[in-house]
């Protein structure tokens, strides 16, 4: 049996640095993030390294179907007869040459032949160098337009923009639409099958491409320490600017968070602006007694503290301890106090605090498939059996959630998904099964470009549901949020 290679790479450049992250992802799951942040510990990288190199990380695991698809176009062997390391080295180079404005061609090609050679596989670098010169030769040029169409001979690298190539590198999305869908942008078959049954082509394509799009980094400023406008004078003057939307900041650039001005004081928390629509749902005031039953790393309670002045007690309950200590680790940053938390063995704990909360938060463990755009890890980790398994989960924490309600206290529950069996469904069962509790409201946000000079979302403020169709495709997304769910319920005796 032939001795299995390993390759070594150095950690003195991105590219280096995102094959190690993916390879680590593929062979033993680890997160990219956590990759990224043990290099970063043990190396001393710049920082224009260390952003490269989560964008290169990012996106090749976000884009993976489809650099997967067109390796099997360019290449003579088939995918599986390539070894992981020479796997990852085409991913990269593809997605440079594909994604990444301003790298060369040539750049491209030969960082990733080097890497190749470092295998110390006869031929490696000559069979990278084949496959990316042949992607090379295949582009036409830059792309534009309105809005973006299916066409099997376009990449879409955002809305409205992509690469033209000289001949279909895609299956035709007329005859063989799921499995255009699929390739050209990079989800499973499953969930584009999923998928079309409920949204028509354009809606399809629209959330595609958000979930394909480089997510905003959005800040939530701290009420206890200052405010949104004071905020972003300081990080403008920084060399940071930013853009409101609310008391809530989208960055205008990529940077790490804990590099910015504020970041050791507690003046913001990073947090999407989805995710921040959901607490102020709640009706209750400063005083509250709240319980949040899912409640690590801590941006929606802590964010509720906030806006009870940090007055009232929340307790944060979750299963992952490691997390709780971030979460802990969160409030000393903020400046929070009236948060206790306590691990619990979900879904059951404290039988003696029956009906004692004012208002019941439950952020439920969900599919993910809201947030796609930034945990592109969730494409090749999600399969059809955790969905089913997910929903058993929910609708068991609702259940022990809606005990822990006073008589006309309220119950928050919200979710990162875009799949009704996860979402309006998930209510219904539990509003037939639960008739004490009436819907109050109901909120939808849809996955993408937001357009800052109107709202970012639309809130059914009585029982009923509308109909929930995804908005049509945009033009090139500036700032982005995530996608989430959130119904707020009461108790009525």
């Amino acid at each position: 049996m032939a001795r299995e290679r390993h390759i070594h790479l150095p950690n003195d450049q991105a590219r280096n640095i995102a094959v190690k992250c993916l390879l680590a992802f593929d062979a033993r799951q680890i997160p990219i993030r956590q990759s990224l942040d043990a290099i970063r510990r043990e190396s001393s990288i710049p920082e224009a390294e260390g952003r490269l190199a989560a964008e290169l990380a990012y996106g090749c695991c976000r884009q993976r179907i489809t650099l997967d698809h067109l390796i099997g176009k360019l290449s003579t062997r088939r995918r599986r007869n390539i070894e992981p390391p020479i796997r990852q080295i085409l991913r990269v180079g593809l997605y440079q040459m594909l994604f990444v404005r301003g790298t060369p061609d040539f750049a491209a090609v030969h960082q990733a032949v080097q890497q190749a050679k470092l295998y110390g596989s006869a031929g490696a670098g000559n069979f990278v160098n084949a496959v990316l010169r042949s992607l090379q030769r295949r582009i036409a040029g830059p792309i534009t337009a309105p809005r973006a169409f299916a066409a099997a001979d376009v990449l879409w690298t955002q809305p409205g923009r992509g690469l033209k190539f000289q001949a279909a590198l895609f299956p035709d999305p007329d005859r063989h639409p799921t499995r255009y869908f699929s390739s050209a942008f990079a989800h499973p078959v499953w969930l584009i099958e999923r998928w079309q049954q409920r949204y028509a082509p354009e809606a399809l394509l629209a959330i595609l491409l958000a979930n394909n799009t480089t997510p905003t980094l959005w800040l939530r400023p701290n009420r206890l320490r200052t405010e949104s406008g004071q905020l972003a004078n300081i990080l403008r003057q920084e060399g940071h600017p930013t853009r409101p939307h609310g008391e809530a900041l989208a960055l205008e650039r990529i940077v790490s968070p804990e590099k910015l001005p504020g970041y050791r004081q507690g003046w913001f928390y990073v947090q999407d602006l989805s995710a921040m629509s959901i607490v102020p749902l709640l009706p209750i005031g400063s005083g509250a007694r709240v319980l949040d039953l899912c409640a690590a790393p801590g941006g929606k309670c802590t964010q509720l503290a906030e806006r009870l002045g940090n007055r009232g007690a929340i307790v944060a309950c979750d299963v992952n301890q490691e997390k709780l200590a971030r979460l802990a680790d969160n409030c000393r940053r903020l400046g929070i106090t009236i948060i206790q938390t306590r691990r619990i063995d979900a879904p059951d704990f404290d039988p003696d605090c029956l009906g004692t909360f004012d208002a019941v938060m439950v952020d439920a463990p969900c599919s993910n498939t809201g947030v796609m755009a930034r945990r592109p890890e969730v494409r090749s980790r999600l399969k059809p059996v955790d969905l089913r398994q997910l929903v058993q989960l929910q609708d068991r924490i609702l259940r022990q959630a809606s005990s822990r309600v006073r008589p006309a206290g309220y119950l928050l529950y919200s979710t990162c998904s875009i799949e009704p069996v996860e979402n309006e469904q998930q209510i219904r069962r539990f509003l037939q099964a639960h008739p004490h509790f009436r819907l109050l409201k109901e909120m939808f946000l849809w996955p993408g470009r937001l357009d800052l000079a109107g709202p970012g979302h639309a809130i059914l403020a009585d029982s009923t549901v509308g109909s929930l169709t995804p908005p049509p495709a945009a033009s090139p997304p500036v700032i982005t949020q995530d996608g989430a769910y959130a119904a707020l319920l009461q108790f009525t005796n």
